[in-house]
C-alpha cells in the first residue's frame, strides 16, 4: 500500500523538537515544535510552533476562505493572540476575536490596524470572479495600503499566501494576478508563501474536496491529461506550522518560499489515491486536456464562469515544474518524520510523498468545511 494511504494512528503522544531554518536576514530562525495527536473537534490538530517573538494582532484578510479559516482557528486558540478576520459575508465561524465585513477590493482597511503592538496582516482573500477582467493594481490598493502602514514599524510582519500557478511564464490569468500580489507584498519586505494542493483527510478544502466527491459520485471518472502535468501537494498540518514559523521569525527583505513536496503528483495518481483511501474501485477515463479547456470555454461564453473554468485547465495544462525554495516545508516534514508523528513513514527518504493528517477514519473526508 502506498505510504500515503497508511491508516495506522500517528502516536499518541506529545513530541518536543527544534525546527532550524537557514536565511541570510533571519534573527529568530529557531522555534520550539510541540506535534500533538490528532482529533477530530474542532480544536486545531496540527504541529504548534512557539515562537520566540509573539505577535499582538494577526490581521487575517480573507478570513472566510479555507486557508484564513484554518489559520485563523489555529491562532485563536493560542494565548497571547488577537485575531482579527475580514469577511467578505457575514462570518461564517467564530475563531476571531474581532470581525469585519468589509471588500478589500473597495474599502478603507487601516483603522483595523491597532495603533500599537506588533501585528502580523495575513492575506490569503481572493476574488476568483474578478480574474482577467479588473486591473489589477486599482483592485488591491486598499491592500497596498495596509501593507504600506505596516512596513513603516520594524517589529510587523506581512504574509501573502500566493499559489504555485504564480511562476515566471505562467499563461493562465489566475497565476498572473497571484505574481501581481506577491510583487506588491515583495515591495514591503512580505513573504509570499506558495502552498501546493493542499491536502486533508479531515478538512479538505474546496479543490481538495472536489476531487474526493468526483470519485465518490461516478463509477467512470474522466480526468484531464496533459505533456508534463502534476501538481505539487501540501499538507494542512505543515502549511500551518509553517505559517507559524514565518511569524515567528524578524525579515528584513522580502522572501517568497514554497509549501509543498519536491516530487509532483499527477491527476491520475491523486484520484487513485483517493480511491484506495476510500475502499473505493473506479474506471479512470483519460482526456486530453485541449478537449476539456474548448468544452468549458464554450459553456463560458453561453453561460458565464463556472465552478470548473477554462482558465484553471490552461493552469493545469501549463503549470510549475519547479519549486522556489521549499526548505521551511522540508524541515518541518523532516522533523516530523524523525519524531516518529507521521504514521509508517520511518522507511521513507525526505523526498517521498505521504499524507501526514493520516489519523482519521476515511468517513470523515467527506466532511465539507468550506
Amino acid at each position: 500500500m502506498p505510504t500515503e494511504l497508511d491508516n495506522t494512528p500517528r502516536d499518541s503522544s506529545t513530541v518536543s523538537a527544534r525546527i532550524s531554518v537557514a536565511s541570510d536576514d533571519q534573527t529568530a530562525a529557531v522555534a520550539s515544535n510541540c506535534l500533538p495527536r490528532a482529533s477530530t473537534g474542532d480544536a486545531h490538530t496540527g504541529p504548534e510552533i512557539c515562537s520566540p517573538h509573539r505577535p499582538s494582532t494577526l490581521l487575517i484578510l480573507g478570513a472566510g476562505g479555507y486557508v484564513g479559516r484554518e489559520v485563523a482557528r489555529y491562532f485563536h486558540r493560542r494565548p497571547g493572540w488577537r485575531v482579527i478576520g475580514v469577511f467578505r459575508r457575514p462570518p461564517s465561524h467564530a475563531w476571531c476575536d474581532e470581525s469585519a465585513v468589509r471588500d478589500i477590493c473597495a474599502q478603507d482597511l487601516t483603522d483595523l490596524i491597532p495603533a500599537v503592538g506588533r501585528v502580523v496582516l495575513l492575506n490569503a482573500a481572493f476574488d476568483f470572479s474578478a480574474v482577467g477582467r479588473v486591473d489589477p493594481q486599482r483592485r488591491y490598493r486598499f491592500v497596498e495600503a495596509v501593507a504600506r502602514d505596516l512596513m513603516e514599524r520594524p517589529d510587523c510582519t506581512c504574509i501573502n499566501i500566493s499559489s504555485m500557478a504564480a511562476f515566471a511564464g505562467c499563461r493562465s490569468d489566475y497565476g498572473r494576478e497571484k505574481l501581481f500580489i506577491e510583487d506588491l507584498f515583495s515591495q514591503y519586505r512580505g513573504v509570499n508563501v506558495r502552498p501546493g494542493l493542499i491536502a486533508s483527510w479531515d478538512r479538505p478544502g474546496s479543490a481538495f474536496l472536489h476531487l474526493v466527491r468526483i470519485v465518490q459520485g461516478s463509477l467512470v471518472v474522466p480526468y484531464l491529461t496533459a505533456k508534463g502535468e502534476g501538481f505539487f501537494m501540501c499538507d494542512l498540518d505543515t502549511m500551518i506550522a509553517g505559517i507559524d514559523a514565518l511569524v515567528g521569525m524578524k525579515l528584513n527583505k522580502p522572501h517568497t518560499v514554497s509549501f509543498c513536496y519536491s516530487n509532483r503528483m499527477r491527476l491520475k495518481d491523486v484520484l487513485r489515491a483517493i480511491q484506495t483511501r476510500l475502499g473505493i474501485l473506479r474506471l479512470l477515463m483519460p482526456v486530453p486536456w485541449q478537449l476539456g479547456y474548448c468544452m468549458v470555454a464554450a459553456k463560458e461564453r453561453v453561460f458565464g464562469r463556472g465552478k470548473v473554468r477554462a482558465d484553471s485547465i490552461l493552469e493545469f495544462a501549463f503549470s510549475a515544474t519547479s519549486a522556489t525554495r521549499r526548505h521551511l516545508f522540508a524541515r518541518i516534514v523532516q522533523q516530523w518524520r524523525s519524531d516518529g508523528c507521521g504514521g509508517r513513514v520511518s522507511g521513507n527518504t525526505a523526498r517521498d510523498f505521504s499524507f501526514l493528517e493520516i489519523s482519521l477514519p476515511a468517513r470523515a473526508s467527506t466532511r465539507n468545511v468550506d
